[in-house]
């Protein structure tokens, strides 16, 4: 008579206990056959004694004990573990295993020894990661990620694959949040950047005409001449005066945002090239002169006719420009501003030093920020850009700055930037 197949598998507690009545068998057996084996023993240069027979069942004794406590070890991973033999059936599994099950709501009988894996866990024997819905009720995220380590292993008489699975339900979903914040960011960061590249220009044409109307004021008022009384007209040019630096520094704040954000978007490109510096500092100087004018600063430089370094001009024409009108506009009348440029342990090092009002020690650290005024600058127009656009092009050519203040004691700004082994040195 044929033996009929239950319909359905045995309950998990009769399984385990007709498993564990199984495996003493299996143990019993074992013990027999080494305790036959151990009587019939007999070790080459040794005799046969009551000492060798016992430390051969000791020894076999220990085999089996290790082997049972590494099959325990397995069962009680922390990771859920599979053992697939080469037909893709399910050999053994873990608790874990079975908790997995639970999550992503499939019955345990699915994963009985002799089942398919790729029932229960599809793409496992092919894929690194693969992705599994989950019971709602026992996972908030609804889904389950699960990253695959599979190794090839021997069981019982044929190989088998030993087969990971680790749960990177959280570590996924987080990148995938952060990629799609950085995304957002990526959006904002550009509708950013067009709206300050459209409102810089769309500034500087009314700019342009504000200061043009204050020209011809100027000049309507010239042509008056002794019709309009002195009084009135020394008013009316301090007005126009007024606007006009009005309108200035307005116009180089919309300017400076327009090059910052060009250096913060990747618009600008570094492009150096050999410069001989000295011809660039003259150039910056001669741009400048009618700012020491007005403030009766006298700038003096020290830069040798032969020193060379590879940089950006334009950036650095900016960063001298920035650092030496800076130093005038803090200085006070009949002060004088040192510049220095010259090679040091390999570097070219670039000093801007003034003996003007200086900078308080707490916003010494904040003086690169965008849009940051210190304490000693309620009287010095300016935007609070300058310095930041100053930081911004010195580290895109690989360079450090740092500033050395103190209150009354003027203010030391030193930029460093790394030289080429045949730079011109100072002679």
């Amino acid at each position: 008579m044929t033996k009929q197949i239950p319909e359905k598998p045995l309950p998990l507690s009769r399984w385990v206990a007709r498993r564990r009545q199984q495996l003493s068998a299996r143990l019993y057996v074992l013990h027999e056959r080494s305790r036959r084996v151990t009587d019939k023993l007999q070790l080459d240069g040794l005799d046969e004694d009551e000492a060798t027979l016992a430390g051969t069942s000791d020894l076999l004794k220990r085999l089996l004990s290790a082997e049972q406590h590494m099959r325990q070890m397995l069962v009680d991973h922390p990771a859920s573990v599979l053992v697939v033999d080469s037909e893709g059936l399910v050999q053994l599994s873990n608790n874990a295993a079975r908790e997995l099950l639970l999550t992503i709501g499939v019955e345990q009988a699915n994963l009985y020894m002799g089942k398919s894996v790729e029932r229960v866990f599809p793409g496992v024997m092919d894929l690194d990661q693969i992705e599994l819905p989950a019971d709602p009720e026992r996972c908030d995220a609804g889904h389950v990620v699960l990253m695959v380590k599979r190794t090839p292993v021997a069981w019982g008489k044929g190989p088998a694959t030993l087969v990971l699975l680790h749960d990177v339900t959280a570590q996924v979903d987080a990148q995938q949040q952060l990629e799609v914040a950085v995304s957002r960011l990526e959006e904002v960061n550009q509708l950013k950047s067009e709206f300050i590249t459209m409102a810089s220009h769309e500034f500087r044409t009314p700019l342009t005409s504000v200061l043009s109307s204050l020209e011809l004021i100027n000049e309507y008022l010239n042509r008056a001449g002794d019709s309009v009384p002195p009084e009135v007209r020394g008013r009316i040019q301090s007005h126009i005066d007024r606007s006009k630096t009005s309108v200035g520094h307005l116009d180089t704040m919309v300017a400076d945002m327009l090059v910052l954000e060009k250096s913060h978007g990747g618009q600008f490109q570094v492009r150096p090239e050999r410069l001989r510096l000295k011809p660039l500092v003259d150039g910056v100087l001669d741009t400048l002169a009618p700012i020491g004018e007005k403030q009766q600063v006298q700038v003096n430089v020290s830069v040798s006719k032969s020193l060379e370094a590879d940089l950006d001009p334009r950036l650095l024409r900016h960063i001298l420009t920035n650092l030496i009108s800076n130093a005038v506009r803090f200085s006070h009348e009949g002060e004088q501003v040192q510049v220095s440029l010259r090679q040091v342990s390999g570097h070219l090092q670039i000093q801007v030093a003034d003996h003007g009002s200086g900078i308080a020690e707490a916003d010494q650290a904040h003086i690169f920020d965008t849009f940051f005024r210190g304490q000693n600058s309620q009287q010095v127009p300016g935007s609070g850009l300058g310095l930041t656009i100053v930081k911004r092009f010195v580290d895109l050519q690989g360079g450090e700055i740092r500033v050395s203040s103190a209150p009354r004691q003027g203010a030391t700004f030193t930029v460093t930037f790394p030289l080429l082994e045949n730079s011109g040195a100072v002679v």
